[in-house]
């Protein structure tokens, strides 16, 4: 994929961290359910209105 675009190679940390995006994939789902679940709980201690809990809901749909 890079190859034709840049002339250098790449940084081996931006390989890494590339190379990971497969195993982050197959977390997404739970990452999201925790966001949402961390959202509900900013709302229940008053740090965020219910209009932002939706807002931020919704982004995260």
């Amino acid at each position: 994929m890079w190859a034709g675009r840049f002339r250098q190679p790449l940084d081996p940390g931006f390989e890494r961290w590339q190379r990971s995006f497969e195993f982050d994939r197959r977390l997404l789902a739970y990452e999201i359910a925790a966001s949402r679940a961390h959202a509900r709980t900013l709302k229940n201690a008053g740090i965020v209105s219910a209009d932002e809990l939706i807002s931020i809901l919704q982004g995260l749909d």
